[in-house]
C-alpha cells in the first residue's frame, strides 16, 4: 500500500521531534487513530512522551521546529501535540506543554485523550500507550465529561438553558443538568 501524504507528514514529524527532545514514544489520537480521519478537514492529534521535563530552552527549540515544519510540509498545518512528561504521565490534571495554533501553551491530557489513547491510540514511534498509559479510574472520564459540559461547552453557547428536551414546545430545546443520561 503506497504512503499518504499524510503518513508521510507523521513519519517526518516522529522523526524530527526525535531530534529535539528525548523522545520515548510518539502517538496518534483523536480521527486519526480512531479511523475517521479526513485529509485537509480533520487534526493531526499527537502526544510525545518525552524522558524529562521541559525548560525555556526546549521550548524555543520545540516551537522552532514545529514553525519550519509547518513551512516545509503544508499538510501540518492542523498539527497539535501536547508533549508529556514521562514521569508525570500519570497525573490526569497536570498541565504539559503543548503546540496547537501555531503557538507553545500548557494545558492538560484531559481522560478523553487518555481513553482515545488506551483504547485506539496509533503508536508513531517508541511502546504502544497501553505500555505506558495508567488505566482510567472509575467513573474519572464520566465526571471529567459531565464538568466540560457544564463549565465550558454549554456556556459556550451563550444559551445556559439550552441542550435537548422533547415537548418543549416550538421555541427551541431545554434541559437541566438534572435530566442529563447517566455516562456510567
Amino acid at each position: 500500500m503506497a504512503a499518504t501524504q499524510t503518513d508521510l507528514v507523521l513519519k517526518r514529524f516522529a522523526s524530527a521531534v526525535r531530534q529535539a527532545v528525548p523522545t520515548v514514544a510518539v502517538w496518534a489520537h483523536g480521527s486519526l487513530a480512531l479511523g475517521d480521519f479526513q485529509p485537509g478537514r480533520s487534526d493531526l492529534d499527537l502526544i510525545a512522551i518525552v524522558e524529562v521535563p521541559l525548560d525555556g530552552k526546549d521550548k524555543i527549540r520545540l516551537a522552532n521546529m514545529h514553525q519550519q515544519f509547518l513551512e516545509e510540509e503544508p499538510a501540518a498545518a492542523k498539527l497539535h501535540c501536547s508533549y508529556m512528561v514521562r514521569a508525570e504521565i500519570a497525573e490526569a490534571g497536570a498541565d504539559h506543554v503543548t503546540w496547537a495554533h501555531g503557538t507553545i501553551f500548557d494545558r492538560p491530557v484531559t481522560p478523553v485523550t487518555r481513553q482515545e489513547l488506551l483504547e485506539g491510540g496509533l503508536t508513531l514511534y517508541g511502546p504502544p500507550p497501553v505500555e505506558l498509559l495508567p488505566p482510567l479510574l472509575p467513573g474519572q472520564l464520566e465526571d471529567f465529561i459531565r464538568r466540560d459540559l457544564e463549565e465550558f461547552w454549554l456556556p459556550a453557547t451563550g444559551r445556559p438553558q439550552a441542550g435537548l428536551c422533547s415537548g418543549c414546545g416550538t421555541s427551541g430545546w431545554t434541559w437541566g443538568f438534572s435530566s442529563w443520561p447517566a455516562l456510567s
